[in-house]
């Protein structure tokens, strides 16, 4: 770090938070300018390898809460940092504290700091401003040697005396930390671009998905990038259970057939955006032990817009244990079919539960609890779905919990006799099923299907079925 002087004003300096498939040192950066030095290689998937050196000054570190090397050491980002780089080196000057890191193969995924493959070349992203707030000013400097794969063919930049190109694969950034940094390299593959083959996470950007990468043909583990499923590399294989981090999205095109592998499917805390269309539904085959399993980031603030998120749409779910277990989050799911699917779907507090213009059969129910005393959110809506024929389970639909309202279901036509579709399994649990289609409008033949007060003193409440209706409502499944 350059030395400071008595009296000079002093000038509080952002850089970005950067990120390595996990690795941030974002917050240490927030207060105070750092001394960053590199010497990094991207490969020819787009991932970095050499060593970064982040010097942070003392006294300013102190501001965000780091007051000493052991504090550094604990802190939520360098316990990243330790995840992601090989053989980190933490130790300390008179002045400064000081990460060394080692990186292999990392993915640079920040917004402000990255490299991906776009239209079959590499490139490279780094910005970096600093802010003027009159209390006096620290220097810091960054220094940070980029090697590519191939020739480079663009530096673009508002300040080319921050960039120096050492030969045709190579250059050099290097300025204060006081200096604005806005620089994007274009650079040749050594041959053909690859996309990532480590858990299949491809670091290829799509032109027709801005910002997503596209997938491998056989991919598992957790994501670090908004992936794709594509059409054209369909049938894909998930070799190990794919994980949707809190702030990333998988999507896939209609047509496309995925194949697990893994007992779980999909663990998702982000977003999962599953939309095919009536002649290119989306398959999820391979008879997994369980399709969905959600986790919530630990807020207890319910959000429509914020993750966990499942939306399918023309999905069909072709055999299987479970469809969800634990089903946090938000629940949309639309002109789908879930089919020899053995076991019961367990749904715990959702943000909303929606099901519509589906299709069940040959499978187990849903056992749903649901709370709307304190936001209003927690809904849970069943409406034009065909129930065709005896589920796998005691019922097709199962309350045990409804603080605050009642499951709502509706339209619906439930196909079949001499067993259960609906049921209360605790005391004040409610559903309120007027407007479904039974294939009678006989009160008596009606109850006869649900499982409720009027069956057993252990049940405080009863299903409510008014206003059955005389025929199939239109644009419920015929099959």
């Amino acid at each position: 770090m350059v030395s400071k002087e008595k009296g000079a004003k002093r000038r509080r300096c952002f850089r970005p938070l950067i990120s390595f498939a996990g690795l941030a040192f974002g917050s240490l950066a927030l207060t105070g300018c750092l001394q960053l030095e590199g010497d990094l290689e991207i490969s020819s998937d787009a991932k970095a390898s050499g060593k970064l050196l982040y010097s942070i000054d003392k006294s300013l570190a102190e501001l965000t809460g780091i007051k000493s090397l052991s504090d550094l050491k604990t802190s939520p980002e360098q316990v990243k940092a330790t995840d992601s780089c090989k053989g980190t080196r933490l130790y300390e000057s008179p002045t400064d504290y000081v990460i060394d890191c080692n990186i292999t193969s990392a993915v640079l995924g920040d917004e402000a700091f990255n490299s991906k493959i776009v239209d079959g070349k590499i490139v490279f992203t780094y910005k970096s401003t600093s802010e003027n707030d009159g209390s006096g000013v620290e220097f810091g400097s960054t220094n940070l040697r980029v090697k590519f794969p191939g020739n480079i063919e663009r530096v673009d930049t508002p300040n080319p005396l921050l960039v120096t190109r050492i030969d045709s694969r190579t250059i050099l950034i290097k300025g204060l930390a006081t200096d604005s940094y806005d620089i994007t390299v274009y650079a040749a593959c050594k041959g053909t671009c690859l996309s990532s083959s480590t858990s299949g996470l491809g670091s290829v950007e799509t032109a027709n998905h801005p910002g997503f990468v596209a997938a491998g043909k056989r991919i598992g583990g957790m994501i670090t990038q908004n992936t794709v499923f594509t059409k054209d590399k369909s049938p894909y294989t998930i070799t190990k259970t794919l994980q949707i981090p809190l702030g990333l999205t998988v999507k896939a095109e209609p047509g496309v057939r995925i194949i697990s592998k893994a007992e779980t499917m999909f663990q998702v805390q982000g977003d999962l955006l599953l939309k095919g269309d009536a002649a290119n539904p989306i398959n999820l085959d391979g008879r997994p032990k369980l399709f969905f399993k959600t986790n919530s980031d630990g807020s207890k603030t319910r959000s429509l817009t914020t993750g966990p998120k499942i939306s399918l749409d023309y999905v069909n779910l072709n055999g299987g244990n479970y469809v969800a277990f634990g089903g946090a989050g938000n629940w949309e799911i639309r002109n789908s079919r879930v089919v020899d699917i053995r076991k019961y779907w367990y749904v715990w507090y959702p943000t909303r539960f929606l099901i519509e213009n589906s299709v069940f059969k040959n499978s187990g129910g849903m056992s749903i609890g649901i709370d709307m005393r304190d936001d209003g959110l927690g809904t849970a809506v069943l409406r034009n779905n065909l129930f065709d024929g005896r589920p796998k389970t005691k019922y097709w639909i199962e309350a045990w919990a409804t603080y605050g309202g009642s499951i709502k279901v509706s339209g619906n036509h439930f196909k079949g006799d001499g067993f259960n579709l609906l049921r209360i399994k605790y005391d004040d649990a409610f559903i309120d099923a007027t407007g479904n289609f039974w294939g009678t409008t006989d009160s008596k033949k009606i109850e006869n299907k649900v499982l409720d007060a009027g069956d057993s003193i252990n049940y405080k409440s009863k299903i409510s079925l008014g206003n059955p209706l005389t025929s199939r409502p239109v644009g419920v499944p015929s099959r």
